[in-house]
């Protein structure tokens, strides 16, 4: 379970209650965070969130300790983890002393391990001072660790229950040293893929859906406004996290990671939204690198040809609309995106952003606003001028471009979403159903003017009029 951004401690004063200081510790302090590969209990106990011991007296935390201890019963084995990097209320040596002495002997025998999480030169002073009293046998329980992805590396110890937050070191869980598909960010697409069941989509990126599917649409200035910075750490920690868990342990990795990782009271679609475009931000190969950009510039000067302005009842808007389709699909499509794992993601978060747009009147993000957010995500390259540019909602090439998905994702990516298999998709973003009955209704996988009306009368691709055929070669080059 996630604590995205726990009451820091300066927030609890002199005049706090004995129950608010209680509650206080057992939810940021102290807690359980279920049971290990052999059903022993996991304590955390978590001093970087201690107050100062003025207001938080230490003799409370030992009693709480101590009442812990005993609803676990008397033979009930369990496993302690202490993360204490940094904390600035740190209890003294004496305090230390003291709770050893009270714990009876089923609690010191009860105890199979006590994992230290990077522990600072003061603990390790502590370590040193309990060996001249603490039993031999007890202090061999203990194990310091450099990093917290050692529990599930080196120990087993799934990471699933622990409150991460902000307040959690810097580098406990660096993706650098993450196995082969652990983490999802910044890791190369194919092998974020792999690491799934179904193949087809990454976890991160149903994780993301799920919340942004079932309630992104009813939040005012979403993938806008930005959330909480501590609750973006704390949900991308959560969500790396549940991929070194699936990774080390063995285990088949779950077909997404679960959304309650991004619980975030209030905020949950914004911190979904913000790793959403980080994800694709952090892509080792950006989906369009710059030697696309020419190529996207075709769609900003494409000009309608005659069967457009026909088909469309002379309509200029929509004639240019389906001039940039047809050029999309018949070959920009091929060139620019020939990775299918791209394709496939390209194709869902498109529809994502589709069903978003059409909620405008509440989100306030129109096509215009959504592509000024997320179409800086799907490119980069060494001139930040020329990113900018080629981003420009209406005037850039990737601006048009993902402007277009919403406009018109029905015949842009329909195909490859029946390619994907609807179920597979479904399954994959965390069981919203319901939430996806309402995006079938308002951005439809089958077009409703027939899949092939932008093809003007042929399935090849290709332009069936001598004009069109000369306009995309002038085009296209």
């Amino acid at each position: 379970m996630l604590d995205p951004a726990p009451p820091p401690a300066s927030l609890l004063h002199a005049a706090s209650s004995k129950q608010e200081l209680t509650l206080h510790v057992k939810e940021h302090v102290l807690y359980p965070a279920g049971l290990d590969h052999d059903g022993r209990v996991i304590l955390v106990f978590c001093a970087t969130h201690l107050a100062d011991p003025t207001i938080l007296p230490p003799d409370l935390i030992l009693e709480i300790l101590l009442a812990t201890l005993n609803t676990l019963g008397t033979n009930r084995p369990y496993i302690a983890v202490v993360v204490g990097h940094d904390a600035p209320h740190r209890p003294g040596m004496r305090w230390f002393y003291k709770a050893y002495k009270q714990l009876t002997y089923a609690h010191r025998k009860n105890l199979k391990a006590m994992y230290l999480v990077q522990p600072s030169t003061w603990m390790r002073l502590v370590l040193d001072f309990m060996r001249a009293f603490v039993n031999p046998k007890f202090y061999a329980k203990v194990y310091t660790l450099n990093r917290l992805a050692d529990l599930p590396t080196l120990h087993g110890l799934s990471l699933a229950g622990l409150r991460l937050s902000a307040a959690t070191p810097d580098d406990a869980l660096d993706p650098s040293t993450y196995p082969r598909g652990a983490s999802e960010f910044a890791a190369p697409l194919a092998v974020s893929v792999s690491t799934t069941p179904t193949a087809f989509l990454p976890r991160t990126w149903r994780a993301c859906t799920s919340v942004l599917v079932a309630r992104g649409a009813q939040v005012e200035g979403i993938f806008r406004r930005p959330p909480r910075f501590t609750d973006v750490g704390a949900a991308k920690l959560a969500l790396d996290a549940a991929a070194l868990d699936a990774a080390l342990t063995g285990s088949t990795p779950p077909a997404s990671f679960p959304s309650s990782a991004l619980s975030v009271p209030g905020d949950a679609p914004l911190v979904a939204a913000v790793l959403l475009t980080r994800w694709l931000r952090d892509l080792p190969t950006p989906i369009f690198p710059p030697d696309t950009y020419p190529s996207l510039r075709t769609l900003e000067t494409v000009e309608p040809s005659p069967t457009d302005l026909r088909v469309t009842g002379n309509d200029p808007a929509r004639a240019v609309t389906r001039a940039r389709v047809r050029l999309w699909r018949a070959r920009l499509r091929d060139d620019l995106v020939p990775g299918v794992h791209a394709r496939y993601v390209l194709a869902a978060t498109g529809r994502v952003l589709a069903y978003v747009a059409r909620h405008a009147d509440v989100t306030r993000m129109t096509p215009r606003n959504l592509t000024t957010v997320v179409a800086p995500a799907l490119i980069r390259g060494p001139n930040p001028i020329a990113d900018l540019a080629i981003t420009a909602p209406e005037a850039g090439g990737v601006g048009v471009l993902v402007a277009l998905w919403m406009a018109e994702w029905t015949a842009c990516w329909g195909d490859v979403w029946r390619e994907m298999g609807d179920e597979a998709v479904r399954a994959a973003v965390d069981g919203e159903v319901d939430a996806w009955q309402r995006v079938d209704e308002e951005v439809p996988v089958e077009d409703p003017r027939g899949s092939g009306w932008w093809e003007d009368g042929v399935r090849s691709g290709m332009p069936a009029h001598s004009d069109d055929l000369g306009m995309s070669r002038l085009m296209i080059g």
